[in-house]
């Protein structure tokens, strides 16, 4: 890219596609920063290489861009549902559930749901409940969409996965061979002291058998 360039000449395109012919290097270069755009190579084994002119800081965004939305389209998305005055034991039973689509790669729509009447004007508890969720799950996930009314019993929030599934895995790998390490380095700590306090018994009962 840009001065990286190193033949001296190059078939150029432009950043929409149209071709500009074959010129030297330091002329396409000269060209690509008079639009403010960088020179980039695309195929390094044509002959000569083919470059093309573009905003390579947008292009990498753009690619960044496409790539998680590619991601998100192959996630599923999970809903679950709570009522205003659900009791702490179907919380936490729910929290697992979303627990287990987030570490599955899964999309969560959490859906607050109130009867209509007089559930109403407890719009404070469905606001509390889905605190307590994100809370729950905020080492799993981030919040997408946040908690907004859908209709009108309705109030709805999505929580998406913080890390891709392999990269939890890999965290997680990670964690339990750090626990492992410390646990044997604990062990042989242990063990060490073990030893040196049984060394200096056996000390100790051998210089007082030499007094007697």
């Amino acid at each position: 890219m840009n001065e990286r360039i190193r033949v001296p000449r190059v078939v150029v395109i432009a950043g929409k596609g149209e071709k500009l012919g074959e010129m030297a290097t330091p002329e396409a270069l000269a060209l690509a920063r008079g639009k403010g755009m960088d020179l980039v190579e695309v195929d390094a084994d044509a002959r000569p290489p083919v470059c093309r002119i573009i905003d390579y800081g947008k292009h990498l965004y753009d690619l960044k861009k496409k790539s998680k939305r590619n991601r998100q389209k192959g996630r599923s998305l999970k809903e679950v549902k709570f009522r205003p005055k659900i009791d702490a034991h179907d919380l936490d039973t729910k929290v697992r559930h979303i627990r287990g689509f987030l570490e599955k790669g899964d999309n969560v729509k959490v859906t607050i749901v109130f009867r209509r009447g007089r559930e109403m004007i407890y719009k404070d508890r469905g606001v509390d409940v889905a605190k307590k969720v994100m809370d729950a799950v905020a080492d799993l996930s981030k919040v997408e969409k946040h908690l907004a009314k859908d209709n009108f019993n309705t109030m709805m929030m999505t929580l998406v996965p913080k890390l891709p599934v392999g990269a939890r895995k890999e965290k997680k790998s990670t964690i339990a061979k750090a626990k492992a390490k410390a646990a044997a380095a604990a062990k042989a700590e242990t063990e060490a002291k073990s030893g040196a306090e049984t060394e200096t018994e056996a000390k100790s009962t051998v210089e007082a058998e030499k007094e007697e």
